[in-house]
């Protein structure tokens, strides 16, 4: 729920806004909701529960005294009649090697019995390999083995995947990586009902075998491990929020797939939930392209060589004048079969494949080559580049601005630097450090789809923002009287920490001139134009004068 301070009186406030099936805020019931103190929630440290899970081992393996006692009356029965039996031959010319083998037969004897023993009493022990050693929850291995057991191939399984992990690894180690998913797997343990599976396939990846669990009843726990999930974790002295995406894939019992096949659905939902945002998806085998994800995934790194993606430009408009004053570089991909692509195409496909990098490299030289083509000619317009939170984690990201910026022979106020409020809040340490020295080489940062995520700007007023995008959502329900009031805090308090506010997706003249009404610097959409090639937003720049650069650069 995002959070706003209202200064002029001192106080907090929750912005209560819900979310449609399709990620989008929904904003007919948003309303401003005073923020009472918020209790001290205390969960089990995980060094805690290690340390009781040893304890708990450690009195498992201790024998009982009836067997320790009868174990050593055994050895020191057979001891003693070996020394006994040496003894004796030692006397008798001829018999002390006898002797001496008879004692050793006995006491290997002994030995075996003694072990014989143990294991009776310790009972069977559990394979090592179906154990995760790391949350002693079931393996993959094991997993494995119960879906090749008869009848389990009906039923249910959840795929569980926590957002953003790496980040926590990255950000405070893997110490407290590993026990974040201790923690992790303790609460999803104790959500789930005797007969239910829960494995660790590894990573930050979870499975949930349901036998027999039908598709409502997969539904409504993949709900509850969520709920499950949205407490926070005090994990070596840090209060940690975490997420994640599920897939289910069920299997009726009329029909039931191959095993193997099970996980494999979980798996393609899975990435559904993940691409589209949604917190959990549910199988379709209409949706069931993997061989068709794996192509265009190839084809795209194909495209990242030859040259197919392109960056177009939109123009980001003064509410006041009219006039030109930034621009954002948007990717496209020249396909050469299916025409251009917008973003939300091939973007997901680069998150978990290894392009993310080399696509935000290339958006960057080209955005800043087409602004330098406008800049030669005295329109000082800035550009704006999108970053996620793989690109903030980046250690080589400020150099390869500072290089791209330099190949061009622009000056660090040509480019302004988009961040989404949730790629910040991933981690906002290693964020304030990287934006405030942006802030002092002279690049300037914008916080993007500003009131989707889970933010506030008493957060936003500790970090260097020059500029805060509201998302389209507020624009498009502007009508709503208690939409029009957010939007104007929002405005208001935005200006109250020195920065400028672009509005995004503006498509009527009425929208535009309420939004300026209501003190919004900048708008964006349609009514001023789609995203262009580099040559044809040059030309729009020619007939439509920009603004000077101080006034494009002042809040």
């Amino acid at each position: 729920m995002p959070r706003i301070d209202l200064e002029h009186t001192g106080q907090s406030a929750d912005l209560k806004i819900r979310t449609t099936p399709a990620g989008r805020p929904d904003l007919a019931g948003a309303a401003i909701v005073p923020r009472p103190s918020p209790p001290m929630l205390v969960t089990p440290h995980p060094a805690d529960t290690d340390v009781t899970e040893r304890n708990r081992v450690h009195e498992e393996e201790k024998l009982p005294a009836w067997l320790v006692l009868q174990v050593t009356a055994l050895i020191a029965v057979v001891v003693g009649a070996c020394a006994v039996l040496v003894t004796v031959t030692q006397g008798v010319p001829h018999t002390s090697s006898i002797g001496a083998g008879i004692a050793l037969a006995c006491l290997v004897m002994a030995g075996f019995r003694a072990r014989t023993l143990l294991r009776s009493a310790r009972g069977p022990q559990p394979d090592r390999d179906d154990t995760d050693p790391l949350t002693g929850l079931a393996s993959r291995r094991a997993l494995a083995q119960a879906l090749a057991a008869p009848g389990a191939g009906t039923g249910s399984m959840l795929l569980i995947d926590l957002d953003n992990f790496r980040d926590v690894n990255e950000a405070l180690g893997h110490e407290t990586g590993d026990r974040l998913l201790t923690a992790v797997g303790a609460r999803l343990r104790s959500s789930l009902r005797p007969g239910q599976m829960l494995a660790r396939l590894g990573g930050n990846e979870f499975a949930v075998l349901l036998p027999g669990a039908g598709q409502d009843e997969a539904q409504r726990i993949a709900n509850g491990l969520q709920t499950a999930l949205h407490e926070p974790f005090d994990v070596c002295g840090s209060r940690l929020h975490t997420a994640a995406s599920i897939g289910i894939a069920t299997s009726p019992p009329s029909l039931p797939p191959e095993r193997s096949d099970l996980l494999r659905r979980a798996d393609v939902a899975l990435h559904h939930a993940r691409r589209d945002r949604t917190g959990q998806s549910l199988y379709d085998p209409g949706d069931d392209d993997s061989g068709e994800r794996l192509r265009r995934t190839a084809e795209l790194r194909l495209a990242l060589t030859r040259g197919d993606i392109e960056v177009h430009l939109q123009p980001q408009v003064d509410l006041g004048s009219g006039r030109i004053v930034g621009a954002e570089a948007l990717a496209r991909w020249r396909h050469p079969h299916e025409g251009v692509l917008l973003p939300a195409v091939f973007l997901p496909l680069t998150e978990h494949t290894g392009l993310a990098r080399p696509m935000a490299a290339l958006v960057l030289d080209q955005a800043l080559a087409a602004c330098a083509s406008w800049w030669r000619e005295g329109h000082h317009v800035p550009v704006s580049v999108n970053l996620s939170a793989d690109d903030l984690r980046d250690e080589e990201l400020p150099g390869r601005v500072w290089a791209a910026l330099q190949r061009q022979s622009l000056p660090p106020a040509a480019l302004r630097v988009e961040i989404t409020e949730q790629s910040l809040l991933t981690d906002p340490e290693a964020a304030s450090v990287l934006l405030r020295r942006w802030r002092q080489d002279g690049i300037s940062v914008s916080i993007d789809d500003f009131g989707t995520g889970y933010s506030s700007l008493s957060y936003l007023r500790q970090l260097p923002v020059d500029e805060v995008k509201l998302d389209q959502a507020f624009v498009t329900d502007l009508a709503r009287e208690s939409t029009a009031t957010i939007v104007q805090h929002t405005i208001a308090m935005a200006h109250g920490l020195k920065a400028r506010v672009v509005a995004e997706g503006i498509e009527q003249g009425p929208t535009a001139r309420q939004l300026a009404d209501l003190g919004c610097d900048t708008g964006q959409g349609l009514l001023y134009g789609g995203a262009v090639t580099a040559p044809e937003f040059l030309e729009r720049l020619r007939t439509v004068p920009a603004l000077s650069t101080d006034r494009a650069s002042r809040p």
